[in-house]
């Protein structure tokens, strides 16, 4: 004898129907599959870093209020985008006033030319410098400037142009006397934009600094805590 179970007529309806309806694919959102790359953090922590943390690593000591740099310069100049067929080695002269209005800030310019018998390149520029003094002796700084250059090469019938330049650099000084101190080595970096081509040159200059009147800064030291006698 056989018995049939016959199944739940209810059940089987929705079962049906289930199957007649179509599944819908699983849609992630966007920002997950693809997320548009961030700026690396890198650069912004150096730099908070350096303005945070490297006045700390100074000393106090007298920081000129005024100073004159004259000196000896050397430009590598980056003459393939001038139409020259490699780069030139230049020789001449930086002139570079500054006047500090803090023992950290202040404002400098420089004129500046070196040349050779095929090109000669020549800037005035102006712009601000930071002081980092080390040691109450050495005296670090750093340096934006913003201005003209100019370039003149001598094939042919000659050409000139002028345009905008930007330097970057750094240096040291070391005192000599209470009015003179000896640039010991300064590095730019010069991009300019000549007969519109980008150029990229390195400069190094050295020199005699005559500086005047100063600025004093000195930290408050903690007591020792022990009594006087």
């Amino acid at each position: 004898m056989r018995l049939h179970l016959s199944a739940d007529p209810h059940k089987e309806r929705m079962r049906k129907q289930s199957a007649t309806i179509p599944q819908a694919p699983i849609c992630w959102p966007q920002e997950r599959l693809k997320r548009s790359p961030r700026p690396s953090p890198r650069p912004i922590f150096f730099l908070a870093w350096f303005f945070l943390f490297a006045p700390a690593l100074t000393t106090a000591q007298e920081v000129p209020r005024a100073q004159v740099f004259a000196g000896y310069s050397y430009l590598y100049l980056d003459a393939k985008p001038l139409g020259l067929p490699d780069s030139k080695n230049l020789n001449g002269y930086n002139f570079s006033p500054a006047f500090n209005i803090t023992h950290r800030f202040g404002v400098v310019g420089e004129v500046s030319g070196q040349y050779n018998s095929v090109v000669n390149f020549r800037d005035l520029a102006f712009g601000g410098q930071f002081l980092f003094p080390w040691r109450e002796k050495e005296l670090f700084f750093a340096h934006a400037m913003f201005f003209d250059a100019r370039s003149f090469i001598s094939l042919g019938a000659g050409a000139g142009n002028t345009s905008r330049a930007i330097i970057g650099g750094a240096g040291m000084d070391y005192p000599l006397s209470r009015r003179f101190s000896w640039r010991v080595l300064q590095v730019d970096y010069v991009r300019s934009m000549l007969f519109h081509n980008n150029q990229n040159n390195v400069r190094l200059s050295t020199g005699i600094v005559y500086q005047w009147r100063s600025i004093h800064y000195a930290r408050h030291k903690k007591d020792s805590g022990k009594a006087s006698p």
